[in-house]
């Protein structure tokens, strides 16, 4: 873990770019989700998190797509610029 002060940005163990974000938690509780590592290296990594009732976890949940749909359409911009700048004329 790297050295931390009040002054260091915010630490995750996941990069962006490599989460992924399930709904559901393993043991079938409605309140929890789990954001887990797609890295080959870090599969094992994964955060529980526990929303205090139904209305949070789905702002959390929200949330947490529009940012990895965010990730999905910069990593598709950076593949193929002009097809994704193309799409964005038509829409």
């Amino acid at each position: 873990m790297p050295y931390v002060t009040v002054f260091s940005p915010p630490f995750f163990p996941i990069q962006v770019n490599k989460m992924a974000l399930d709904e559901r938690s393993d043991d079938g509780d409605a309140l929890k989700f789990v954001i887990r590592s797609n890295d080959p290296a870090r599969e094992e990594l994964r955060i529980v998190c526990q929303a205090e009732d139904g209305a949070a976890k789905s702002r959390w949940v929200g949330i947490m797509k529009k940012q990895l749909q965010t990730q999905m359409d910069f990593l598709r911009a950076l593949q193929a610029p002009i097809a994704y700048h193309s799409k964005l004329a038509k829409e």
